[in-house]
């Protein structure tokens, strides 16, 4: 359990870094580091809850994108910052290194395994942000014309 606190404290802090890299406004650092920490917090259960590494980032993804579109309305910002931001922590990058590394080192099964992960991994991503965004405009479109 304490294990988890510190990889969920570790996701806050290194997209808070990479808020700061990329030049985030300050006052967005802190909710963006917590969407970031909230995202990876839902791809954890839901890697335990399915046992796959795809639907994890997938719910993960939804999670971050919807955080991500509440803020932005609430912020007034773009939802940009927090997705982007907030998305770090899911990014493939150890499936990635192992790829290229077994591509490298001649192995082409294992690099052909581990790049096809990395592939779902990387599209699950996309379509858990791509399915979210529409709704949050649609129902944003509604409120506006009612008031």
């Amino acid at each position: 359990m304490v294990g988890v606190l510190w990889r969920l404290l570790g996701s806050a802090v290194a997209s808070a870094f990479f808020a700061l890299l990329f030049h985030a406004p300050k006052r967005s650092i802190l909710p963006a580091s917590l969407v970031a920490m909230a995202g990876y917090g839902v791809y954890l259960v839901g890697e335990a809850l399915t046992g796959s590494v795809v639907a994890g980032n997938f719910f993960g993804a939804m999670a971050i994108a919807a955080l991500g579109e509440w803020l932005a309305r609430r912020m007034r910002m773009p939802a940009t910052i927090f997705v982007s931001v907030g998305v770090v922590p899911l990014v493939p990058g150890l499936g990635l290194y192992q790829t290229m590394l077994n591509l490298v080192q001649n192995k082409l099964g294992a690099g052909a395994r581990s790049g096809l992960e990395t592939l779902m991994v990387a599209g699950a991503i996309a379509m858990g942000i791509a399915l979210v965004a529409p709704f949050f405009s649609i129902f944003h479109g509604r409120n506006k014309s009612r008031t």
